[in-house]
């Protein structure tokens, strides 16, 4: 039985609802690219801020009961979107409320990941949406500095004024 079959209807993103890695039902449809899965879920309210266990291995091995929001620092449903390229599915969480400026495992970015790969419809909408191209992360790399080489002109017009985004 796959997770999303053991808990089709979490809400909450609480550790009861999770899988070992603290992915909660609408971390997988955002990775799996699942839009109808995902809009199920969000309008059954689950949030879309909700991150999972990344980058805090000792979190992985405590009891649910141990656990709370405040100790849970990692992906979010938007990261995993943008990570693996599904520009609607990152529309739809967006739509639905997630940040995106979010900071996952060192201080990455939603925007921080779009870039990494490319997706320039992707970066252009989190900008559009708010997210803040000047952020740097742990390593004190802003989205441009880790960008892939096919984005230098987008990025360069972007910094120069050139690019009016909407």
């Amino acid at each position: 039985m796959s997770f999303l079959e053991l808990s089709p209807n979490s809400q909450s993103g609480k550790p009861k609802d999770r899988n070992e890695r603290g992915e909660t039902a609408l971390h997988i449809c955002a990775k799996k690219g699942d839009l109808d899965g995902a809009k199920k879920l969000l309008d059954q309210g689950i949030n879309p801020n909700v991150t999972d266990f990344a980058g805090n291995i000792s979190i992985a091995h405590m009891k649910s009961e141990e656990l709370t929001d405040n100790l849970i620092l990692g992906w979010t449903p938007l990261h995993e979107a943008t990570n693996h390229g599904h520009y609607h599915l990152a529309q739809l969480l967006v739509k639905h409320g997630a940040n995106v400026n979010a900071t996952g495992f060192d201080d990455i970015t939603p925007l921080h990941d779009a870039a990494s790969f490319g997706n320039q419809k992707l970066v252009k909408m989190l900008i559009e949406k708010g997210a803040d191209p000047l952020f740097k992360n742990k390593k004190g790399k802003t989205a441009q500095d880790i960008a892939h080489h096919s984005l230098a002109g987008f990025f360069a017009n972007l910094v120069s004024g050139k690019l009016k985004l909407s």
